[in-house]
């Protein structure tokens, strides 16, 4: 584990390492920490790399992404400490219900835009943005997760990162900055509103050859979004949109001509019904349990409960007649707790609260054990009013760059976040 931290239980493990539920002892505040698995810390120019984009992301701070705390490593291990959103990923949201409403998918490309443009102004490309980095709350809100932690790819000549969503620079010439980010940005977009992503091929060299030279598969998007997608997948990404933020004020103009004034309210509310449906899988699931009476109160007159309610559309197990036998066989103490875990997500979007932060559930390797770290990136900002970093900590910070190695010991002591992780206000942002 990290030092300063325990690991509850794990979240995820996928291609790049294994994600962790854990809390900061001083305070028992939830953080997400993922250990990166041992063919990331082989490669010597990731390791270098991602040292550098540790030193930007501790300062990042956009309500678009998912806050990193702290990067700690040692000669045998490397970890990320983050903000646990509290949510599932859009990879599950699209697996579970297939595809999101037009509005939703355009609120929630919104939301990674303006993550990607508080990165891309301060030098840091995100280099694998893929529905599986995207997290979504139970009040429809977006995080952005998992910047400059990219699986290598698993046939040699083919760059690292997911190849549904990879541009023809990157294909080609290993290019992976801010416009390989809009094209995949482009992909997702495009993967929401269809269920599909928009190139699909027998084996990485078809993919890559429809990513090349293949049309934009324009005649089956909506409308609406045929200009979005035109250019955010273009070829050329010299004729793709010249920034996130312009990405994301033509995405503001063409969701407001097509859809109105209240598209994104509309959007961020379809998000979070679709969310809380899997809210069992939320990483603070049984957090709760004294919200329960009222949740279960809310829950029988809500519209999901109601059958004259305007229900979310069901899942795709329910759409092809599985879900009433499913159904019949569940234990009532089942049903009870399932429905307690919707019914709190229910809640909170009615009255406009906010559920904790989530974790992101994506990364494979060896197990964590105890962490001598030789480099950190604390979190440089002020503590907030009222909360000041532990005494013994105040006086020691160690550089951002890798120092010179040396032999770990197990007495040896980190620089923790300066402001230990805390729940967010008790209020959504204003759509």
């Amino acid at each position: 584990m990290v030092p300063g931290y325990r690991d509850v239980r794990q979240l995820g493990e996928g291609r790049t390492g294994r994600v962790f539920l854990s809390t900061y002892q001083a305070t028992g505040a939830h953080v997400a920490i993922k250990y990166l698995n041992a063919t990331l810390r082989r490669d010597d120019a990731f390791m270098a790399r991602f040292a550098e984009d540790a030193a930007i992301l501790v300062e990042l701070d956009d309500p678009g992404v998912a806050r990193t705390y702290e990067y700690v490593r040692t000669r045998s291990r490397a970890a990320v400490v983050t903000e646990l959103v509290d949510g599932v990923s859009l990879r599950a949201i699209l697996a579970e219900h297939g595809r999101v409403r037009p509005e939703a998918a355009l609120a929630l490309v919104k939301a990674v835009l303006g993550g990607l443009a508080a990165a891309h102004e301060r030098g840091l490309a995100h280099r694998d943005v893929q529905p599986g980095n995207v997290l979504v709350q139970a009040d429809g809100a977006v995080k952005l997760t998992d910047f400059g932690v990219v699986a290598h790819a698993e046939e040699p000549g083919v760059p690292p990162g997911s190849p549904p969503y990879m541009s023809p620079e990157l294909w080609t010439r290993g290019e992976a900055g801010p416009p390989a980010d809009l094209y995949a940005t482009a992909c997702v977009l495009f993967e929401a509103v269809r269920g599909r992503v928009p190139y699909r091929g027998d084996g990485v060299p078809a993919l890559r050859d429809r990513h090349l030279v293949e049309p934009v598969p324009l005649e089956v998007a909506p409308d609406s979004l045929r200009n979005l997608l035109r250019l955010g997948l273009a070829k050329d990404p010299a004729t793709r949109f010249a920034s996130a933020r312009r990405f994301a004020a033509e995405l503001e103009r063409d969701a407001l001509t097509a859809y109105g004034p209240e598209w994104e309210k509309r959007g961020r509310r379809h998000l979070g019904e679709l969310a809380t449906l899997l809210a069992l899988r939320f990483p603070l699931a049984d957090a709760a349990p004294a919200a329960r009476p009222r949740a279960e109160a809310m829950a029988r007159s809500s519209p999901a409960a109601s059958p004259t309610g305007d229900a979310p559309r069901p899942s795709r197990g329910a759409r092809r007649g599985r879900g009433t036998a499913w159904a019949a066989g569940v234990p009532t103490h089942l049903w009870l707790a399932g429905a307690t875990v919707v019914a709190v997500a229910v809640t909170l979007l009615m009255t406009e609260g906010r559920v904790p932060p989530g974790a992101v559930l994506l990364p494979p390797d060896d197990t964590p054990s105890a962490l001598d770290p030789v480099t950190t990136t604390p979190d440089r900002r002020d503590p907030p009013p009222g909360t000041a970093p532990p005494a013994d900590r105040r006086a020691t910070r160690t550089p951002t760059r890798t120092p010179t190695p040396r032999a770990p010991t197990a007495t040896a002591s980190a620089v923790r976040p300066s402001a230990a992780p805390t729940p967010p206000p008790t209020r959504p942002p204003t759509p």
